[in-house]
């Protein structure tokens, strides 16, 4: 069984974290939007995602991954966290729960949450954290 997705060398797993890097080379746009670069970070169902920069929760979104996906948007939840070093706000998407609120301030190697079962999307062993970025 092929993945749709390409292998990562972004992928920074430390023992039973995933960590999103706070700088990466882009391998696809969001769901096909231009100017949204994207990399996706694989993982094991219910890793967890930790911070790989200082930054602030600005948004949370979707669902639980037993629900399938959002109509028009991606399975699991969403966090938005704006880099305070930067300015530059990333998302991370298909995440089974958050450990984060909008507002809380999260600082290099907080934990963000856990990875969904990619399964529930009908694409079983490609788990992984679709990370976007989008520039202030």
């Amino acid at each position: 069984m092929g993945s749709a997705y390409p292998p990562s060398t972004a992928n920074r797993r430390l023992g039973t974290l995933l960590t999103v890097p706070a700088t990466y080379v882009a391998t696809h746009q969001t769901g096909g939007l231009p100017g949204f670069p994207a990399v996706d970070l694989f993982g094991f169902p219910g890793e967890l995602v930790v911070a790989g920069f200082n930054g602030t929760v600005t948004r949370k979104s979707g669902r639980a991954c037993s629900r399938g996906g959002v109509p028009g948007g991606a399975y699991g939840r969403s966090v938005y966290i704006v880099n305070t070093d930067n300015g530059i706000t990333r998302f991370l998407t298909h995440l089974a729960d958050l450990a984060v609120d909008v507002g809380d301030r999260v600082r290099k190697g907080s934990v963000l949450g856990s990875l969904c079962d990619s399964a529930v999307s009908g694409k079983p062993g490609t788990t992984h954290v679709h990370v976007g970025m989008n520039r202030p």
